[in-house]
């Protein structure tokens, strides 16, 4: 790629591809604010390279409209539209712009779709040391059709129960038969996923949950929370984990070893999940048994990293990811330009390369 203009070098641009079902007009104004639903948090590791990003916003009905965003005057870009059920026609814009670009492109849109919950079962189910519970989606949930579906794809019970394009660790419940989940259904008949649940309480009786970041040919161990309760959360840090100090420095001697705290086959494991997904940026929630298989909750590119916990309890986070993963970022920006970046920061030479993962 030509980046010089007249002899002289030109600074780089990239285009931030965001959009949302809930915003039908295209926004050119870089300073009106647009409210967006089902993006990741990307951009918020960007601001010390230099890179000059511009809010590039898309619609439902972009290919109908008559002005269209000139993509040649970026140098990249980041597609940030991540849930394809919150945003199906949005991402399918992004779809269709993504094939056409001729502009390195950080999450290809055509990715997105393998990790829906009730597709990720067949992405990832049949990889060694992988636990993936199987999921379906159920459109027009009946009682009866509830129970046909469930004993047509064998489901065993009990299968967690949530709606399309919810986060955050918010269920509609935990239901052990079709009998118990019918008066749900009685209320409101609209589409649900239902998920097997597997029991991954560890042999103290606590649940643990992992979230491991894939940035580029990089894997960070984001946070490893213990609960009292299956559904962990990061909300749970204020009730178990301030009250035990011990499980604070458990996460926090993982957080700083990464992946040398866990068994070779898990690492191989996380290593074929970010394969077989081809995502540049995106998470994965789990749980590591004993034996170091991952238990699959759930992997998208809509997923949060940031922000670290600002209590004092928990100030060990910050310190121990802070650099990692500018680096791991760095190191993303550097393959898809292909050329060397040099930090705003003055304390770039300070930024430890990151293990290969």
């Amino acid at each position: 790629m030509d980046d010089t203009q007249d002899g002289k070098r030109r600074r780089l641009k990239g285009a931030m591809l965001g959009g949302s079902d809930l915003v039908p007009k295209i926004e050119r104004d870089l300073s009106v604010p647009v409210k967006l639903r089902g993006i990741n948090d990307f951009s918020k590791h960007l601001d010390p390279f230099p890179i000059v990003w511009e809010r590039v916003h898309i619609s439902p009905n972009y290919f109908r409209q008559n002005w269209r965003w000139d993509f040649r005057k970026y140098h990249i870009v980041c597609n940030l539209v991540t849930d394809g059920d919150r945003n199906p026609k949005t991402m399918k814009v992004a779809e269709r712009i993504a094939e056409k670009l001729d502009r390195p492109l950080i999450n290809n849109p055509a990715r997105i779709p393998v990790t829906a919950r009730d597709s990720l079962p067949r992405v990832l189910g049949d990889l060694p040391g992988v636990i993936m519970p199987r999921s379906i989606r159920l459109k027009n949930a009946t009682p009866e059709r509830l129970a046909s579906r469930v004993a047509r794809e064998e489901l065993r019970w009990p299968l967690l129960v949530r709606k399309p394009g919810t986060h955050g660790g918010y269920f509609v419940g935990l239901f052990n038969s079709a009998d118990e989940m019918a008066p749900k259904l009685a209320e409101d008949k609209r589409e649900y996923l239902l998920t097997e649940f597997v029991d991954f309480a560890s042999p103290d009786g606590l649940y643990r949950k992992a979230r491991f970041f894939f940035i580029g040919d990089r894997i960070v161990l984001r946070h490893q929370i213990a609960s009292q309760s299956w559904n962990v959360h990061a909300r749970d840090r204020l009730g178990l984990m301030m009250e035990r100090p011990g499980l604070r420095r458990e996460e926090q001697a993982a957080l700083e070893r990464q992946l040398d705290a866990f068994q070779p086959a898990t690492i191989d494991s996380l290593k074929a999940i970010r394969t077989r997904i081809g995502l540049d940026y995106f998470g994965i929630d789990c749980n590591v048994t004993p034996e170091g298989k991952v238990l699959v909750f759930e992997s998208n590119a809509t997923m949060n990293y940031l922000p670290y916990n600002d209590q004092p309890e928990y100030a060990y986070m910050a310190p121990a990811l802070a650099k990692l993963t500018t680096g791991a970022v760095r190191r993303l920006l550097e393959a898809k330009l292909g050329r060397t970046l040099k930090l705003r920061s003055e304390q770039a030479d300070s930024i430890e390369p990151v293990p290969s993962a």
